[in-house]
């Protein structure tokens, strides 16, 4: 008897933890004492919780990164997939136009793919790679309307991930070493 409430505590402690992770906070004065205050209704994504914040008094909705779009996430989502797929915009256009409501441009669909293309690489930017000990600097030489440029990538040897490169028009030592700084900021 004496385990079992030794092990209740613990649950009950766990899951507060984690109901103050998910807890929104306010994005104005960023404080924690929010209250819920009904539900916003969206046109395309539907149902949105209002917060209240009780420290500066104003309502908000928490942005899940389809903030002011008006299209459903799911289609969004769908659209991305398929280009980075190797399907061309036309077509993720008339694929969108069958099993979608209503379609949208192909225009549409690549300033979701600028937009969203920039947001991951941010993120994967931020992270921390997991590679191996020994990294590769391999560069290959291209002509570009008559003048010389090269590409100069890094990999890990291991697994083949190119962990950074870079384009330039000029080969010195100083963008060479940039690359490699990169990579070793990366891989820590």
């Amino acid at each position: 008897m004496h385990r079992e409430a030794q092990t209740k505590p613990q649950k009950k402690e766990k899951s507060s933890e984690f109901k103050k992770l998910t807890k929104p906070v306010c994005i104005r004065c960023k404080s924690t004492h929010i209250k819920k205050m009904g539900f916003r209704k969206t046109q395309n994504r539907g149902k949105q919780q209002r917060w209240l914040c009780k420290a500066c008094r104003k309502s908000f909705t928490v942005d899940e990164g389809f903030w002011k779009m008006k299209n459903n996430p799911n289609k969004i989502t769908e659209a991305l997939h398929l280009y980075f797929s190797g399907t061309s915009l036309r077509k993720t256009q008339a694929h969108l136009g069958v099993f979608c409501e209503s379609n949208c441009s192909y225009v549409t669909i690549l300033d979701w793919i600028r937009k969203y293309a920039i947001l991951v690489s941010k993120f994967i930017d931020s992270l921390k790679l997991k590679v191996g000990k020994e990294l590769m600097s391999d560069e290959m030489e291209y002509s570009v309307k008559g003048k010389q440029s090269w590409f100069v990538d890094v990999m890990d040897t291991e697994t083949r991930y190119i962990v950074s490169s870079d384009f330039m028009r000029s080969r010195t030592i100083e963008r060479l070493t940039e690359v490699l700084k990169l990579a070793k900021i990366k891989t820590g």
